[in-house]
């Protein structure tokens, strides 16, 4: 829940990128894992463009 909240908390940021929908889709997915009493915790990956070098 406490990584739920801290997207949440920036979620404009975040949806600037993909669009809000990814970003509600993904507070849903961790609330939900949250909530289910067989889970004991979430493993999360991403990756990042790397920076432009111009």
């Amino acid at each position: 829940m406490i990584t739920a909240e801290a997207v949440e908390a920036r979620r404009g940021e975040l949806a600037r990128t993909d669009g809000p929908e990814p970003v509600d889709q993904y507070v849903g997915l961790m609330r939900r894992a949250a909530a289910g009493p067989g889970i004991g915790y979430l493993v999360i990956a991403a990756t990042r463009a790397p920076a432009s070098t111009s």
